[in-house]
């Protein structure tokens, strides 16, 4: 049994210059501003969560390398792998 995702109403404060781009953001892409702040949401909260499956591919990838010898290309993907997660936070942190 699929349980309906329904809307709910919240009241927010933020600056008046946030909620004019959220405004004119949801304008240019044809959204009223519920959704388009429902969007925004959703967005970040995938990437964060994006964010910390990949820190858990890695944390696994470095608890396979006390177990077993990796290759260099291993090693090298853990570290591209650990920027990745590092530039990622701070832009999501804005």
């Amino acid at each position: 049994m699929k349980i309906k995702d329904e809307a709910v109403k919240i009241n927010i404060s933020i600056k008046r210059s946030m909620f004019e781009k959220i405004d004119n953001y949801a304008d240019e892409l044809g959204m009223n501003r519920s959704a388009f702040v429902s969007m925004c949401c959703a967005q970040y909260i995938n990437a964060q969560e994006g964010i910390i499956k990949v820190q858990n591919m890695i944390d696994l990838m470095k608890n396979l390398n006390s177990k077993i010898e990796l290759t260099e290309s291993d090693k090298e993907q853990i570290k591209q792998l650990d920027s990745f997660v590092k530039l990622a936070n701070e832009s999501l942190k804005g």
